[in-house]
């Protein structure tokens, strides 16, 4: 952890909730076996399904489903409020 990120509390609340609408903003990489895989999911939405506690470190992970199903988990540094753009929003303004 770098000292300009916020040390938590362990009695505070995750930035989001269960079903809040999410926007991906890093990219980042997936270990697996002996290689590092890339993944690019800066810009794609979601929703949060899960929240996932880290007491060892103070933080928060968030199992995000994407609009395209992939489910992925990332930090909370890695996501920010969406302003919502899901396509079901938009047959309501029709």
């Amino acid at each position: 952890m770098t000292k300009k990120e916020k040390q938590r509390i362990p009695t505070e609340l995750p930035k989001f909730q269960y079903g809040d609408r999410v926007e991906v903003i890093s990219d980042g990489e997936i270990r697996e076996g002996q290689g590092i895989l890339p993944y690019f999911y800066a810009g794609k939405f979601g929703v949060v399904k899960n929240i996932l506690q880290y007491p060892e470190s103070q933080s928060f992970g968030f199992e995000v489903e994407l609009d395209d199903r992939k489910r992925v988990i990332m930090k909370e540094k890695e996501l920010k409020k969406a302003v919502s753009n899901h396509p079901s929003d938009y047959s309501s303004q029709v």
